[in-house]
């Protein structure tokens, strides 16, 4: 993967974590909201919270972690000495 490709893929990963973030928030807020009316029992309060961790803030921890390793690999292939193609140009 060159450095293009891996700037693409850092830019999606923003993205992504955005967007799970925002239901992570989202379905907190919706979890405290239902447990505060009393909506929610303690078990329904307690697979809540699971799933959101789960489903909500593991995929942004994710992400992070992946743009984490972009940036070294976009790093190492811009510090790397350019390699020629072995194509010679005929004009």
């Amino acid at each position: 993967m060159g450095p293009v490709a891996l700037c693409r893929f850092e830019r999606w990963t923003r993205l992504a974590e955005a967007i799970h973030l925002t239901g992570f928030a989202a379905f907190a807020a919706l979890t405290v909201q239902q447990s505060a009316t009393r909506s929610l029992g303690p078990s329904g309060l307690a697979t809540a919270v699971t799933l959101n961790l789960t489903l909500g803030l593991w995929p942004v921890v994710l992400q992070r972690y992946n743009r984490l390793r972009a940036h070294r690999a976009i790093h190492a292939a811009e510090s790397r000495p350019t390699r020629r193609s072995g194509l010679v140009d005929i004009d």
